[in-house]
């Protein structure tokens, strides 16, 4: 991965998105704090899948946007985006070059 640069990883469940990640989080100097934002596995599932493949996630921060058993209702939904974004309307700028 070239530095200062934005990519991003796709794949289904269990394709090794969150354990390519947490690699990356991982190798960061000691002295520089590192920060893991999780959707929907919860922080010590995701440390117990570190650890089961040798990464050491002390260091690692943990953030988790999982809503809670009572955040649903019948009339709720769950989207981390804001009404009227969306990739058609390109409410976000693309950071690479073609």
């Amino acid at each position: 991965m070239i530095e200062n640069r934005s990519y991003l990883v796709r794949g289904g469940p269990g394709s090794g998105k969150t354990t390519l990640g947490l690699h990356f989080l991982t190798a960061a100097n000691q002295d520089e704090p590192v920060l893991f934002i999780g959707f929907q596995e919860p922080e010590a599932q995701i440390e117990a899948n570190a650890t089961s493949v040798g990464l050491d996630v002390t260091n690692v921060n943990f953030l988790s946007l999982i809503p809670d058993e009572h955040f649903f209702t019948d009339q709720q939904g769950y989207d981390i985006f804001l009404p009227g974004m969306s990739s058609r309307n390109r409410w976000w700028t693309p950071s690479f070059k073609r």
